[in-house]
């Protein structure tokens, strides 16, 4: 499975709290949670992270700005992978 990809003016970001604040985001009705991000040089690291998490089972969504790709996991499959 390959990861979502979309521009970061897609997204709702929001903030929330899990042994710490962490950054969420929305991107449509899913919620993720941020994973890493990547300088735009870094363009194919951050495919290759990206396409590797997926391919693990992770839901994976990247997004892609004017200076960053971010990585995203899907919030349910984290908290199924840690229960």
């Amino acid at each position: 499975m390959l990861p979502t990809i979309t521009h970061a003016s897609t997204i709702t970001c929001f903030a929330y709290w899990d042994c710490g604040i962490k950054q969420g985001m929305r991107y449509f009705n899913e919620l993720y949670t941020h994973s890493r991000s990547f300088a735009r040089k870094d363009r194919e690291q951050a495919y290759l992270l990206g396409t590797k998490l997926a391919e693990s089972g992770a839901k994976v969504c990247l997004t892609v700005s004017e200076d960053a790709y971010s990585i995203w996991l899907e919030l349910r499959s984290c908290a199924a992978a840690s229960a």
